[in-house]
């Protein structure tokens, strides 16, 4: 108890925070996102609205908290005046007891999405996308914004202090073995995944088992470090790997890949989308809720992008495709042949537009 006093005494430290798309309402909360994302600088912006005296916060990652639901249940029993309870780093935590809370306001954040809590709305936080990148950059040249973004990733944590911060934040969530695998599984980005290969590669420097190899991964997944991408309608076959922030990339391999690169990028866009992502034998991705395909020609010129469009056109009426965005550097055009659009246009807008 005595833990908890000090926890509702100390005040906590709100640090410069920009806005972000995602709101945290009243009610029963769980959010869900990635190491680095920003779900506690979101957490505390949500609270220094709050007078002091009516929230408790407690960060399950900090090393001095010794605390369990029993003893919160009793010291919120005691505080009725505490409207807003805030769960953080609830990763390992046992959550059995948490429905014994009674407190108008409860929000639990983890980076583990295979959590759920009965009663509780689900939100997932992802990186920064482009749109907020923009908010932040301030800068009015959108090809130099671009190159900031590429550079920087989409972690606000990681923003502008670019590959060794990246690097730490891996070393402060991961044991080495496991950083390992994911160094070995990013060089499979927009490509199709094989555990086997990244087990493959590793035995040969380290000892590691097939086993330790596969649950790093089922980890880096349920932890939204990476995600798979299936191909429509063989969702059983070979998946496209991408990683949660796409600076990954850079601060795990020397090896240079610019189009897997900007795939990742777009791939993060996508997912403000909260929609099934696919991959076709034809297009890079496939989003079937909004009946959009998707090319990523980095460098095309539209007059070579026209043509593949109409060698494709068989292939997106049998998907139901009723706009083809193809997303490039600077180019842009729009060609509309036998009902289905074709829009190319430069990153900036693309992610601008979603």
């Amino acid at each position: 108890m005595k833990n908890l006093q000090n926890l509702y005494e100390n005040s906590l430290e709100f640090a410069k925070f920009n806005d972000r798309k995602l709101q945290l309402d009243g009610g029963k909360i769980l959010l869900q996102g990635a190491v680095g994302v920003g779900k506690s600088a979101l957490l505390k912006a949500n609270l220094a609205q709050i007078p002091k005296e009516n929230y408790l916060y407690i960060d399950f990652s900090d090393l001095r908290v010794e605390v369990k639901f029993p003893e919160i249940a009793d010291f919120l029993a005691q505080n009725s005046q505490i409207s807003t309870l805030v769960l953080d780093g609830a990763e390992n935590q046992n959550l059995d007891g948490i429905e014994n809370l009674s407190v108008p306001n409860l929000i639990v954040a983890t980076r583990s999405k295979s959590i759920k809590i009965d009663g509780f709305e689900r939100l997932s936080l992802y990186g920064l996308d482009f749109e907020e990148f923009v908010a932040i950059d301030k800068r009015n040249d959108e090809s130099a914004i671009f190159s900031a973004f590429m550079a920087a990733g989409n972690s606000p944590k990681v923003q502008m202090e670019a590959i060794f911060a990246a690097q730490n934040l891996l070393k402060r969530v991961f044991e080495k073995n496991q950083i390992l695998t994911l160094k070995s599984a990013a060089k499979s980005v927009h490509k199709g995944f094989s555990a086997n290969r990244v087990y493959s590669e590793l035995k040969e420097k380290i000892k590691i088992s097939k086993d330790s190899v596969y649950q790093n991964i089922a980890k880096f997944e349920n932890e939204m470090a990476i995600f798979f991408v299936p191909e429509f309608a063989h969702e059983n076959g070979t998946k496209r790997l991408y990683l949660g922030n796409f600076l990954y990339i850079d601060a795990l391999n020397f090896q240079k890949d610019f189009i897997a690169k900007f795939a990742n990028i777009i791939f993060c866009e996508l997912l403000k989308m909260h929609s099934e992502i696919y991959f076709t034998k034809d297009l890079d991705f496939f989003i079937p809720a909004r009946n959009l395909g998707i090319l990523i020609v980095p460098f095309g010129v539209s007059e070579f992008i026209f043509l593949k469009f109409k060698k494709m056109i068989s292939a997106l009426k049998a998907l139901k495709i009723q706009r083809l965005q193809a997303v490039t550097m600077s180019n842009s055009a729009i060609f509309e042949f036998e009902g289905i659009k074709c829009e190319i246009l430069p990153f900036y807008r693309f992610a601008l537009g979603i």
